[in-house]
């Protein structure tokens, strides 16, 4: 199919859909850490993973729309990068969490934040592994999902024609 015929794949869109509402609740913990005062040394790596995740977003809604089988090859090695980016980011809000927890000296409000953001990364990577797992099954999103089964519309595969050699005519001697 041309780049403008191609229909956007409906598990893709929903996916995404969720996807950017998780950002959402992962972007909007973080900046209420950063109106917490917290220092924007500690926060730097967090906001790296909210805006790499925010492009990543955009180029995969750009690629459901448009991409080739290379642009959508090339997105399923951001999200597995970008996904690695979160889970150190998701691992560090849970260790700040369980600091806050062992400490009185931290408000509630910052530990608030820290659940947001540690629930924004949390549904941030469901997500992307979801959708890492549906582009491996349909090869990058360029088949339709079949496990094992052919489509409706498919004809069958022809079946291998067999060979036979002739056998030489056997010689009469009389």
């Amino acid at each position: 199919m041309g780049a403008m015929g191609r229909k956007l794949d409906i598990i893709t869109l929903i996916l995404l859909i969720l996807e950017f509402i998780s950002w959402l609740v992962f972007m909007a913990g973080t900046a209420a850490l950063d109106s917490e005062g917290v220092s924007a040394s500690s926060l730097a790596y967090t906001w790296l993973g909210v805006w790499l995740q925010f492009f990543l977003l955009v180029f995969v809604g750009l690629t459901a729309c448009i991409g080739s089988a290379n642009a959508n090859r090339l997105r399923t090695y951001l999200m597995l990068m970008i996904t690695v980016v979160i889970m150190q980011v998701a691992n560090d809000a849970n260790v700040q969490l369980d600091a806050a927890d062992n400490t009185r000296l931290v408000s509630g409000d910052i530990k608030t934040d820290l659940r947001a953001v540690l629930a924004g990364t949390i549904l941030t990577l469901i997500f992307n592994w979801m959708l890492i797992i549906y582009w491996g099954l349909t090869e990058h999103s360029t088949q339709a999902l079949s496990l094992g089964r052919s489509a409706a519309g498919e004809p069958a595969a022809p079946e291998p024609t067999k060979t036979v050699e002739a056998m030489p005519p056997a010689v009469q001697t009389v």
